[in-house]
């Protein structure tokens, strides 16, 4: 849930790029917000299947909690997003979007590494995810400017 908040934060600052209309920032929070919530649900899905024996010891729900306390990282990001953004004047956020992704991957994948997940596909599991989820953002953001006529 926390990691949903920080892609509220970012889709909400990146909304304001998109369109002038005031109606976009709450779609793009709630839009973020829900695929945030979807990516990260993906990940701990990933990090549970290549968990092996540790799942079976800690239980789904145990190792799960492990992998989201690492994806709270993300909360740094999106705050240092928006004071770049309101307070800087920086349009950095796609910039904080895919360091957040990747840092909070890592802990994730480190979190479920120190419960007694396998190190390997762990780490590669939580790379492709941040991978993908980096590049996915930045795309669909890319695509929903043209399509509005703003310019991410």
């Amino acid at each position: 849930m926390i990691a949903a908040v920080a892609f509220a934060i970012f889709g909400a600052l990146l909304a304001r790029h998109i369109s002038p209309d005031p109606e976009a920032v709450p779609a793009g929070a709630v839009l973020a917000a829900m695929v945030g919530w979807l990516s990260t649900a993906v990940l701990r899905g990933l990090l549970v299947a290549v968990a092996g024996q540790a799942r079976r010891q800690l239980g789904a729900a145990s190792y799960g909690a492990s992998i989201r306390s690492g994806l709270t990282l993300l909360v740094p990001f999106a705050l240092l997003a928006a004071v770049a953004e309101l307070g800087l004047g920086w349009h950095a956020t796609d910039a904080f979007v895919a360091a957040g992704v990747t840092g909070s991957s890592a802990a994730a994948a480190s979190a479920a590494i120190r419960v007694g997940g396998r190190p390997l596909p762990s780490v590669v599991a939580a790379s492709l995810w941040s991978l993908t989820v980096s590049a996915g953002w930045m795309w669909l953001w890319t695509l929903g400017a043209r399509v509005l006529g703003g310019a991410p």
